[in-house]
């Protein structure tokens, strides 16, 4: 058993004021240092965050295409792209995706919003709300293309990256293709990733801790928005880092409730003699129940009524309790652990989920080696795929 101990820690600095800020006039300051959205005029300046600027900088001047920046969740990725926008300089116009990315259409009319191509009515409301996405792929890359004979670029940054489908990920890069000579649209990938340092160990007590790292109020398409973005650093007694991962949170006005479930009754096990666990050839076969839900909810601290309260669940408009997904990404975890190449371990897993994840289903995990590591999915009895990853490893 892993015994755990968990201790939240938020950042003094996040927390609201109980009194007016007086601290300017104090100190001599024209405007508020402090606020809820990073401000690039505040950046600090150490060498990595200016080294990594550089390169980007130097790296779209070279007419690199595609760039990538990674890094831990709350060490300053958004704001070193925000501070490349205010240095590139007036011959590159650039757009900036920072909203959750839903549709490939959304994200080319943010774009051409962005490149000044259109105004956010018309994006709305107008002309290009009803235009097709060849219409306006043609759009950004006609405009690319008028680039040309003013010496100047087009940068498109996408921030949390690794939260976009693979298939729009995909179609953003695409735009950076050279269809003609006169094309030119460079594209900036940030993101982040949940790294495994080295596996804890049966019978070890670990500590988890969370840190806020900063709390940004943004306008979304639909309305406002929060985002939380939270760093948890999992020790050992001894101190030892083991584990890190970041979570974004989206927190923002809820949608209408759903009316209570009213379908058919489901079971919430499997029949009599089918294994929890089993491998088919290549594929790990998982078939979760409420006993198998309850003691990982225990485990993992999942303590809100939706991942074991069955009337709840069903009150809420769902059939029955969802899996957390953790749950659904240990069984691709496990899969790449198992599947792991011959001397090496699991260092690190993106995933997203895509799809709940409800006792009762069968799930079946999948997994293709590749190049840069394995590709896996998890697919559920109805061939509904309900998460991906990738897995990375390294030697033992």
């Amino acid at each position: 058993m892993i015994h755990s101990r968990f201790a939240y820690q938020t950042d003094p600095a996040l927390q609201p004021s109980a009194v007016p800020l007086t601290y300017e006039p104090f100190y001599g300051l024209s405007e508020n240092p402090f606020s809820l959205s990073p401000d690039p005029k505040f950046t600090y300046h150490s060498s990595s965050h200016d080294r990594a600027l550089q390169e980007l900088v130097d790296a779209l001047g070279r007419g690199v295409r595609v760039l990538l920046l990674t890094g831990e969740s709350g060490i300053g990725k958004t704001t070193v792209c925000r501070s490349l926008v205010r240095q590139l300089g007036r011959r590159t116009v650039t757009s900036f995706i920072a909203d959750p990315v839903h549709s490939l259409d959304d994200v080319l009319k943010t774009v051409l919003v962005d490149f000044g191509v259109s105004s956010r009515e018309d994006a709305a409301r107008g002309r290009l709300a009803a235009a097709t996405r060849q219409e306006l792929t043609v759009a950004v890359g006609d405009f690319a293309a008028s680039l040309a004979p003013l010496q100047a670029s087009a940068v498109i940054i996408v921030d949390e990256a690794q939260n976009v489908p693979p298939d729009i990920l995909d179609a953003i890069v695409a735009l950076s293709e050279p269809v003609s000579t006169d094309r030119r649209v460079q594209i900036i990938l940030a993101g982040q990733r949940w790294e495994i340092l080295r596996p804890a160990v049966a019978g070890e007590e670990i500590c988890e801790v969370f840190t806020t790292r900063s709390i940004t109020e943004k306008q979304g398409r639909t309305g406002p928005m929060v985002f939380v973005e939270k760093e948890a650093v999992v020790t050992t007694r001894d101190g030892e880092v083991i584990q890190r991962y970041g979570n974004s949170l989206i927190l923002r006005d809820p949608p209408p409730p759903l009316p209570p479930y009213a379908g058919e009754a489901r079971s919430y096990g499997h029949p009599e003699g089918s294994a929890a666990t089993e491998w088919d050839g290549e594929a790990l076969i998982k078939r979760p129940d409420m006993i198998s839900l309850f003691l990982f909810d225990g485990a993992a601290w999942c303590v809100h009524r939706i991942h074991w309260d069955i009337p709840y669940a069903q009150q809420e408009g769902l059939p029955a309790p969802i899996l957390p997904g953790w749950m659904t990404s240990s069984y691709l975890a496990q899969l790449a652990q198992a599947r792991a190449p011959e001397g090496q371990r699991l260092h690190k897993l993106d995933v997203r989920y895509k799809a709940s994840v409800f006792p009762g289903d069968t799930v079946r995990c999948t997994g293709a080696r590749g190049e840069e590591g394995m590709a896996l999915s998890a697919v559920n009895q109805n061939g509904v795929e309900n998460a991906s990853a990738t897995a990375s490893f390294l030697p033992l």
